[in-house]
């Protein structure tokens, strides 16, 4: 109740109730005490705590959304499309794919006259990289369950498909899972693949825009307006071609003074496919992470950051300098 405390309900996984209640006005003569209550009841209680809980969304979310060094990332495609919503056809308009050659970005397709302009590429890379939220909305637990095991594929139910329309996430005939405002995808050195997918405005301020509530923080003004997040993360095995194995492994059974020369071989080439494993493993782990946290929600981004991400060819362009 507004004036008569403020209610902390604590939660945690798969939603269990650890806490709930009411912290009022500090106790008279009683340093660090506070009246406590438990909802619904109207004993009041003297209890000793130091808390100082903040009610700010961004006090509590990871501000490293994406967990990604922009020095890492050596691939980006931008798709723009369009999608007709009852059919399921896309129309491709456009599929920029920048790729890092050594410090150099280099662009497909690009038109005579024109050039790469490294500014606006690093400012985007910049913008990957300090990709902060404004707000949440969670999946449906089938859907998320679902979402955090992308190997296994996914599974959707009519419910699952009315929540992804409801905030401009739509199926393609062939099975994709589009956006109605394109999409983004990012790919580092070790393999992991960001696709993030644009969906629906959200307007609002305040408790309205980070959870959805009908309401709206009396410190903003005006109808804002922010832009729903998907995030998905993929491993593109591509990057690490297996390499050769060992004919045989009969060296791990003899010390090192009685190897062949085959025996050495087949020890380089086993350290090799251990290194590549490895290198597999990391990056299968790194999505299986990543997945886990972001099937949970819908992210809710400002539209400053929506603009800084969401670019076309032309973006990223300029005049080509004329040699002397």
């Amino acid at each position: 109740l507004k004036g008569r405390g403020e209610r902390v309900t604590i939660r945690g996984e798969n939603d269990v109730l650890l806490a709930d209640i009411i912290i009022g006005k500090k106790v008279p003569g009683r340093p660090d005490f506070r009246f406590v209550r438990l909802p619904g009841q109207k004993r009041v209680y003297a209890a000793k705590t130091d808390i100082n809980i903040s009610t700010k969304f961004s006090d509590w979310i990871e501000t490293d959304l994406l967990k990604v060094n922009k020095d890492d990332i050596q691939t980006v495609v931008l798709k723009d499309y369009s999608i007709n919503e009852r059919t399921g056809m896309v129309n491709m308009r456009d599929v920029v794919t920048l790729n890092k050659k050594d410090s150099d970005w280099k662009m497909d397709k690009v038109p005579a006259g024109k050039e790469v302009d490294k500014t606006k590429v690093n400012d985007l890379l910049t913008a990957l990289d300090q990709l902060s939220i404004v707000g949440v909305r969670p999946k449906p637990a089938g859907l998320s369950a679902s979402l955090s095991k992308m190997s296994g594929g996914v599974r959707i139910t009519q419910q699952d498909m009315l929540s992804l329309q409801s905030k401009g996430y739509f199926f393609s005939r062939d099975g994709q899972l589009l956006s109605n405002e394109g999409e983004l995808q990012a790919e580092t050195k070790d393999g992991v693949k960001y696709t993030l997918r644009f969906g629906e405005v959200v307007y609002g301020t305040g408790l309205a825009v980070s959870a959805g509530l009908d309401t709206s923080s009396t410190e903003h003004k005006g109808p804002g307006e922010n832009r729903y997040l998907f995030i998905t993360a993929s491993f593109d095995s591509k990057l690490f071609p297996e390499p050769r194995k060992p004919k045989n492994t009969d060296f791990l059974s003899k010390p090192d003074s009685l190897w062949t020369d085959r025996d050495r071989k087949n020890k380089q080439l086993y350290d090799t496919h251990q290194e590549w494993e490895q290198k597999v493993q990391k990056g299968k782990s790194r999505v299986d992470e990543l997945n886990a946290r972001f099937a949970k929600w819908y992210y809710v981004i400002s539209a400053s950051r929506f603009d800084k991400l969401h670019l076309k060819r032309k973006d990223l362009l300029k005049a080509r300098k004329k040699s002397k």
